[in-house]
């Protein structure tokens, strides 16, 4: 798999993902179940039904995985024009004999990483 292949197939991974995912922003906030518990939920802002999106861990134990995944989640559209961004760049300098340095540049940068990341187990 070249370069380009890995930075599109990542970014259409995430654009799926994206489109199929509740739509943000998520926040995180503690819900009391009884005298002194509580879970940690990950739902979108404008939840105003009560519904519980996510549960994540009890009494506060999950509260940083809850924090990350709503960060993670606030990254998307970036990681989105990063990846975009990527692909352009990319063309271009190939247009121009420059597909070493293009794909140099790219992994430097972290961006080839990134894009693994997106694939897991397909890259």
């Amino acid at each position: 798999m070249t370069t380009l292949d890995l930075l599109e197939r990542a970014h259409a991974r995430l654009t799926e993902l994206r489109e199929k995912s509740t739509p943000g922003p998520w926040a995180t906030f503690l819900t009391a179940t009884g005298p002194g518990t509580g879970n940690i939920i990950v739902a979108p802002d404008d939840s105003d039904t009560g519904e519980v999106e996510f549960l994540i861990g009890r009494d506060r134990e999950g509260e940083d995985d809850a924090d990350l995944i709503v960060t993670l989640h606030r990254t998307i559209d970036a990681q989105l024009k990063i990846l975009a961004h990527d692909i352009d760049i990319y063309k271009q300098m190939v247009a121009l004999g420059q597909v070493l340095e293009s794909r140099a540049a790219i992994w430097r940068a972290g961006d080839g990483d990134l894009a693994r990341a997106i694939l897991g187990e397909d890259a």
